[in-house]
C-alpha cells in the first residue's frame, strides 16, 4: 500500500511560491490597470463603465451665474424687480430694471437679455417673449402661488424654453 506523502518536496514548495507570486502580481497589475487609464495629455482619469472623467460634463454654471450676477451688480445694473423659479428641473428668473437673467434646466442653459423697462406690477397675466425663437416665453399669472417650501408667493409662473415647460412661483423684490 502506497501512503501519499504529507511533505511538499523543495522543488514543489519553489513552484507553489512562484505561482502564487505570479497570480498575486497578475491580480494586482489587473486592479491598477482598471481603476486608471492615461489619457491623450498624459493625465490619469478614472474610468467606470468606458467613460472617463474627461467625458463626463461637469456644469459649473452655478458659479459661473453666480459671479455674473456680481459683475451685474458691480456695474450697478442689479435693481432686482422680480424673482421666479421653480424646481423638477430647477429653474430662475431674475427681473432687473434693464434685463432679464434665466438659469434653467439646473443650470444647463442660461440666457441673458436686454429689454425695455416692463410693467410687472400690473393687474393682468402678462407673457414676455424671451427672444431666443420657438415660442420661448414666460407667463406671469397675477394670481398667488405655494412655493416647494409651502410659502405664499404673488404670482404663478410658467417658463417655456427649448421645448420643456417649468413651472414655479414669483414675487415681487422689496
Amino acid at each position: 500500500m502506497v501512503v501519499p506523502n504529507k511533505y511538499l518536496s523543495l522543488q514543489q514548495l519553489k513552484n507553489y511560491q512562484f505561482m502564487k507570486t505570479l497570480l498575486f502580481s497578475a491580480m494586482a497589475f489587473a486592479i491598477l490597470t482598471s481603476c486608471t487609464q492615461v489619457n491623450s495629455n498624459g493625465e490619469k482619469t478614472v474610468t467606470q463603465g468606458g467613460d472617463t472623467v474627461s467625458d463626463v460634463n461637469i456644469s459649473l454654471s452655478k458659479m459661473d451665474a453666480v459671479e455674473e450676477l456680481a459683475n451685474m451688480k458691480e456695474e450697478g445694473k442689479a435693481e432686482l424687480i422680480f424673482k421666479a423659479g421653480g424646481s423638477e428641473p430647477g429653474w430662475t428668473a431674475e427681473f432687473y430694471a434693464d434685463r432679464l437673467y434665466l438659469v434653467a434646466d439646473y443650470g444647463k442653459d442660461k440666457l441673458t437679455i436686454k429689454r425695455a423697462n416692463i410693467d410687472l406690477n400690473q393687474k393682468m397675466d402678462l407673457k414676455i417673449d424671451l427672444q431666443s425663437g420657438a415660442g420661448d416665453c414666460i407667463l406671469i399669472q397675477n394670481k398667488p402661488c405655494q412655493n416647494m417650501a409651502g410659502d405664499t408667493e404673488e404670482r404663478t409662473v410658467q417658463l417655456t424654453y427649448k421645448g420643456k415647460l417649468y413651472r414655479g412661483c414669483g414675487s415681487f423684490k422689496k
